[in-house]
This record gives C-alpha cells, structure tokens and sequence, in this order.
C-alpha cells in the first residue's frame, strides 16, 4: 500500500500551520421598514392628547383674558383727594389714561385685581412734581372705587438762577424744586407793604335760578409781611456761580431746574447752619453754593460768611461769635465784609476796603 495515502493519527508526523483569518466587517443589516403597529398608536395618542392640551390651555388663556375685561371687575371710579394747587382734574386725568391707555392687552389695566397701585403711585409722584406721594386704594376687595390721595410740596424757599432774582423757582425743605415761583417784584417781597383787598359777593336768585357776581371794595388793611423766604443759589448743575468780589455772576444755559435737588445731601446741614445763626441772633436770607466744598451765607446784619460742606454747624456759629466779640472787630461789624469759616479755628475776616485778616487764635 501506497504511504502516500495515509494518515498518521499518532501525533508524531507534521501539522500544517494554521493559516491567518482577517476579521471581515459584517454587512450591515436592512432595517425593518415595517412599522410597529403599537408604536404608530402611541404616538398618535400622544398627538391627540398635545393638541387637546393646546387647546385646553388656549380656551383658559382666553377665558382669563375675557373675564379681567368684564364690568364688575373693573374700576368703575376715580376719586381724588388732597389736592390743592395741582387741580384734581388732571390727576382724575392721568389716572384715567394710565389705566385706559386705549390698547387692548392680553389682560385689562383697569381690573380691580390686575392694576398695580404700587406703580399708579410712584407714576403719579413722577409725573407731578408738586406732588410729594400718592396713596391709591379701594375700599374693600371687591369694591370698583379707586381712591387716589395726594400729599403736595409745601414751599420752603427759593431757588434763583440771578441775584436779580427774576428767575426764582419753589423749593420743599428736602431740597426738591418743584416749580416756578410766582413772578413778585424784590421790593414787595422784602419790606412790609398794605394789601388792599376785596370781598367777593355771590347773590343766587331762588326764583330765577340765576346767579350774579359783584366784587365791592373793602377797606384797606394795613398787613405785616411775613420775613423775606430763604432764597438759595447755584448747586444744581449748571447754574448761577458768584464771582470772588461777589458782585458778578456767571449764568450759563439751564433749561429748568424743576425736578432737581439743591446740593443733594448736603440741604440739612445747611438748614441746620442757617436755624442755629437765627437762634444766636444772626439773620441769613439763604445761601450760595460756590464749588463743589464750599457755600456762603449773607446776613441782613450786612456781611456774609464763608463756610464749607460737612462742619459742624455749632462750630462754625461758635467760632462767627468769638471773631465778632474780639477785640479786632469790636465795634466794627458794620464795616465787615465777609468771615471766612472754612479753616476751623482758623478764621479770616475782611473789612470793606482792606485786605483780608486772620483773626486771632483762641
């Protein structure tokens, strides 16, 4: 028998090596194109139930709109109350257009349980500025009558834009100017003057339901003038700066200083300074904002003093009275021109037609 032919099973002849594979890809498999009849339904459930939500929220949203526009919740009322120079005419006004602004939005301003009294208050001070605060309220919850309460500046003093004082404008004791002042000659303002004054006569004829007015002369009166108002300068801005010499000024553009506060922070340290020389004696008509740091304050006693921002208020009209009383200006007060204060202990006075002096230290 042929060798060729057979096979050794015992292990012992020669095996032929094993040949190298090669990790082919795989072919991809087609997807399925046939869709899961369960999975079409889901999701047609869930369509179904998207625009049936859509359209539940749209019908609340529309419902909501609809009932902040009904009648009966709606301010149906605009009372105005405290009002004195502004006329209550034009805050019923104001009021009437902020919450009838002539839109229709998604939600009515004008319901009893939408409108923001916060905002219709802080709008109304905004708008007016005579007007210090605003109170806007109803009744009880349901009520449709808005009740509008107004509180009005109250004139403290002047604030002019010239020492001629012909462009004056109101000023509260926080500072706050607010409006023109009324156009009233220096003389009559300054001095005592007699008023001559008028009664006004209404006659109603019951009858006729006719009414006449007659005005018939009364007597003339002779009337002390209360004392001239504190009149201030400069500390807005751009506004009336007085020279050195205190006799020339410089006026540069001002459209209107109605709305803005003379020297901000600083009106109560000024008032204070100015009630404390009234108390010791001294008479001051207001103040003049020189700089940024500095101010002065004329007296009717004929001179004015110089004093900056941030003292001490019983330290400046301490110092003003130890100057005064010293030897170097004893009988002199009627030739002083100006005591500057500015320096602390420090104080400089000049006398009308001499060169400025430091007083004595203490």
């Amino acid at each position: 028998m042929s060798s060729k032919n057979v096979i050794d099973l015992r292990g012992g002849g020669s095996r032929p090596a094993p040949q190298p594979t090669l990790d082919l890809p795989r072919p991809r498999e087609r997807p399925n194109k046939r869709k899961s009849p369960v999975r079409s339904r889901r999701r047609r459930t869930r369509l179904i139930i998207a625009f049936i939500l859509l359209i539940l929220v749209g019908g609340v949203a529309y419902g909501v709109s609809w009932a902040s526009y009904l009648p009966r919740y709606s301010v149906s009322t605009i009372t105005v109350g405290g009002s004195n120079t502004v006329p209550a005419k034009l805050i019923y006004d104001y009021v009437e257009t902020q919450l009838y602004t002539g839109i229709h939005p998604f939600l009515s301003k004008d319901n009893i349980f939408l409108y923001n009294p916060g905002a219709l208050e802080r709008e109304i001070v905004g708008f007016f500025p005579r007007i210090a605060s605003a109170s806007v309220s109803r009744s009880s919850l349901l009520a449709t009558a808005v009740t509008v309460t107004v509180q009005e500046r109250q004139p403290f003093a002047l604030w002019c834009s010239d020492t001629a004082e012909t462009d004056c404008y109101e000023m509260d004791d926080t500072g706050f100017i607010f409006a023109q002042a009324p156009a009233v000659s220096n003389a009559a303002t300054a001095s005592n003057m007699s008023v001559a004054s008028s009664t006004i006569v209404t006659t109603v004829a019951s009858d006729t339901a006719t009414s006449t007015t007659s005005i018939s002369p009364a007597p003339t009166v002779s009337v002390p003038q209360a004392p001239k108002q504190y009149v201030f300068f400069g500390g807005i801005g751009t506004s009336t700066q007085l020279s050195a010499s205190s006799t020339a000024s410089t006026t540069t553009s001002l459209k209107s200083p109605i709305g803005q506060t003379f020297v901000g922070a600083h009106v109560p340290g000024i008032l204070a300074l100015l009630q404390m020389l009234g108390q010791a004696g001294y008479t001051p008509t207001g103040a003049t904002v020189e700089n940024a740091q500095d101010f002065w304050v004329p007296l009717t006693q004929g001179f004015y003093i110089k004093a900056s921002f941030g003292e001490d208020p019983e330290n400046i009209v301490s110092n003003l009275q130890l100057v005064l009383s010293s030897d170097s200006l004893a009988g002199k007060t009627d030739q002083l021109e100006y005591v500057d204060l500015r320096f602390g202990d420090r104080v400089y006075y000049k006398l009308q037609g001499a060169a400025e002096t430091q007083s004595p230290s203490k």
